[in-house]
């Protein structure tokens, strides 16, 4: 059994220099995501196919993986299993939503004065907005299938 986690692992962008004093910290160049200073989607993306829902994997960058998405990825252990079951779970969920979205949008068009169908979609669209909330587990993940599921989404 292999143990991975964070721990004391504090990557570095090689051939950069570890800090050897107080204060010199931030002439870093670490190789982790930091969700506050960077912006996690340009460096992780998850699968969006139903088949592979809840896989994480570094975005590419010019063609490349991005090295701090390989390294989030490896030292966070973002990949086990439990977590990706997890996030798989949430997608599935998310996928079957906008599928029913969809189909109340459609539905909503053909006949746009039955208020029971303008109903049940701001209902729908009320719900989606709950799983794109950044409060919410994997909200970055549902974010991506969303937008990947309905590209015109303003997110």
């Amino acid at each position: 059994k292999v143990v991975r986690g964070k721990g004391n692992q504090f990557p570095l962008v090689p051939g950069t220099k570890r800090a050897d004093s107080p204060g010199k910290e931030a002439r870093e160049k670490p190789l982790l995501l930091h969700p506050e200073v960077d912006e996690p989607e340009k460096h992780l993306e998850f699968a969006t196919e139903r088949e592979r829902a809840g896989v994480i994997r570094a975005a590419l960058q010019d063609g490349k993986p991005s090295s701090k998405g390989l390294a989030s990825i490896e030292v966070y252990a973002l990949d086990r299993t439990q977590l990706t079951q997890a996030r798989g779970s949430v997608a599935k969920r998310l996928l079957s939503h906008l599928r029913n979205t969809r189909n109340s949008e459609r539905r909503h068009r053909e006949q746009p004065n039955d208020a029971n169908l303008k109903q049940e979609y701001d209902e729908n669209m009320a719900d989606l907005i709950e799983f794109l909330d950044s409060r919410q587990p994997y909200s970055a993940m549902a974010r991506q299938i969303a937008r990947a599921e309905l590209p015109g989404l303003k997110i």
